[in-house]
C-alpha cells in the first residue's frame, strides 16, 4: 500500500537554517527543551527552533518541554505525504524508539469501515508519563493483540500495528459518537459475537448484542472525545447506545 505524495506546492520542507539546527541534535534522540541550550545563544532561538521544528514535523511534541527527534531518513519521507501520513510515520518512530507497545486505531478504523478519521489516533496498552494528552491524542486500553499493516513512500517501507476488529469495533462504540458508533456497529455484522465480547458491548452501554452478562472496560479515552462527552453528558450518551 502506497502512501501518496502531495503537489510539490503543498510539501512542507524545512528551512535550511532548521534543517542545520535538527542534523547538530544527536539523532535520533529524546530530549527535554532545557537539554538543547547550549546549542543556541538565546531562549528565544532555542524556542523558534523548537515550534518551527514541530511545525516541519523535524520534532514530536511528547509532552510540555519533551521532544523526541527522529533519524534524518525517517523525517525526509514526512516532507512530500500529507500532513495525516507525516503524523504517523513520525509518531510511530517515535513509540518505537521509546518501546512504547502501540497500534493505531485511526488506521484500523480506516481498514474495516467506510469511515476515515480526520486524526492519527494511537492506542497505548498502558499510561506513559512522557506521553501527553494535551499533545498526542490516544487512547489507553489494553488491547487484545494486533495486526501489521505496510504503507511505503519512495522505497521505505513503514510497518504499523493495527486493532483486531472487535478491539476496533468496542473502542469506536466507545466513543458515543454518531459516525464512531455507526461505524463500529459494521465492524460486528462482520465477525462472530463471542460471549466475552457481547459482554463488553453490554458493560460500554449496548445492552442490545448483550446475552445477560456485563464486564466493564477500563480505557481511557483521547482528550477531545473525553471532553466531548462530559459536554453531553454520559449517562445520556449512554442511554441513547441502549436504544
Amino acid at each position: 500500500m502506497k502512501i501518496r505524495k502531495v503537489n510539490k506546492n503543498k510539501m512542507k520542507i524545512p528551512p535550511k537554517w532548521l534543517v542545520k539546527e535538527y542534523l547538530a541534535l544527536d539523532l535520533p534522540m529524546k530530549f527535554r527543551s532545557s537539554d538543547i541550550n547550549e546549542n543556541f545563544s538565546d531562549q528565544n532561538t532555542k524556542n523558534q527552533f523548537l515550534k518551527k521544528a514541530t511545525d516541519f514535523n523535524l520534532l514530536v511534541r511528547l509532552k510540555r518541554g519533551l521532544y523526541f527527534a527522529p533519524e534524518p531518513d525517517i523525517t525526509i519521507n514526512t516532507w512530500a505525504v500529507d500532513d495525516y501520513h507525516s503524523r504517523l510515520i513520525l509518531l510511530n518512530s517515535a513509540f518505537r524508539y521509546l518501546d512504547i507497545d502501540h497500534v493505531f486505531y485511526c488506521l484500523s478504523a480506516d481498514r474495516y469501515t467506510d469511515y476515515s478519521p480526520e486524526r492519527v489516533i494511537p492506542v497505548l496498552k498502558e499510561e506513559y508519563e512522557d506521553i501527553d494528552q494535551k499533545h498526542i491524542d490516544h487512547f489507553v486500553y489494553d488491547f487484545s493483540g494486533a495486526k501489521k499493516l505496510k504503507k511505503e513512500i519512495f522505497e521505505t517501507v513503514f510497518t504499523f500495528q493495527i486493532l483486531t476488529k472487535e478491539d476496533s469495533a468496542l473502542l469506536l462504540l466507545s466513543t458515543y459518537s454518531q459516525r464512531e458508533v455507526e461505524a463500529g456497529k459494521n465492524i460486528l455484522k462482520d465477525i462472530e459475537l463471542n460471549s466475552e465480547l457481547r459482554a463488553a458491548l453490554a458493560g460500554l452501554g449496548y445492552e442490545g448484542y448483550s446475552e445477560g452478562n456485563f464486564k466493564s472496560i477500563e480505557l481511557k479515552r483521547p482528550l477531545f472525545v473525553q471532553e466531548w462527552i462530559e459536554e453531553m453528558g454520559f449517562e445520556n450518551l449512554k442511554e441513547r447506545a441502549r436504544k
